[in-house]
């Protein structure tokens, strides 16, 4: 995946403002925006280690800056998938 790059939600995950590390929960409640739902499309605004720059501290998983729902969040990479266009399905 990649800067532009259309992708769903897989499931209903949390998405922050900036992205968390495992052992920072205060954080994590700071920078908690909310809930996703599964098969919500989201744009991606980052580069692949963007979140590494930004966090400078362990995490349990990779971290996506995504367009969601009209705002910027991050999301752990995991969560998401590249979008298939129906064109792309044999």
């Amino acid at each position: 995946m990649a800067k532009g790059d259309l992708v769903t939600v897989l499931g209903g995950a949390p998405v922050y403002t900036l992205p968390v590390g495992i052992e920072d929960q205060t954080g994590a409640i700071r920078h908690y925006a909310g809930m996703t739902r599964k098969g919500q499309p989201a744009v991606i605004l980052s580069d692949p280690d963007d979140w590494q720059a930004i966090l400078g501290m362990v995490s349990n998983a990779d971290w996506t800056q995504v367009l969601l729902g009209g705002g910027v969040v991050w999301i752990q990479t995991t969560f998401l998938v590249m979008h298939t266009q129906p064109k792309d399905v044999s």
